[in-house]
């Protein structure tokens, strides 16, 4: 919960019965973790709000390749002619967080592999 909080998502959107923004949709049990993902990073794509979309893409700026990815994102929005997109920085580790609170993916991941549970030390 803690990276969704930090990039303020709660400030529009509602999650978990909290309290939070209700401008943005309720995200509860809100598409699966591929919708999730696509929806963060490029939220102004014709497949999703496009011209509508008031919400920022959160892309990671860091690390390499970055900028190309960044730049042919930006370009790509110019070429379907959609306002041009305001973009925040996240990692993608904060992102992944985010799309597990969202779905409610509690596993824990060790290795890169979820697993139900922390290994048991021996």
């Amino acid at each position: 919960m803690a990276a969704f909080k930090n990039q303020d998502c709660n400030s529009c959107h509602k999650l978990q019965d909290e309290k939070d923004g209700e401008t943005g949709p309720d995200l509860n049990d809100y598409g699966s973790a591929e919708w999730v993902r696509s929806m963060i990073m490029e939220p102004g794509s014709p497949h999703r709000h496009g011209k509508n979309n008031a919400m920022p893409a959160f892309r990671n700026k860091d690390g390499p390749g970055s900028e190309v990815l960044l730049r042919e994102f930006l370009e790509l929005n110019k070429l379907n002619s959609l306002p041009p997109a305001q973009v925040v920085h996240l990692a993608d580790a904060d992102r992944e967080m985010i799309v597990r609170f969202v779905t409610r993916d509690y596993r824990v991941v060790f290795g890169g592999t979820p697993i139900a549970a922390p290994p048991k030390m021996e």
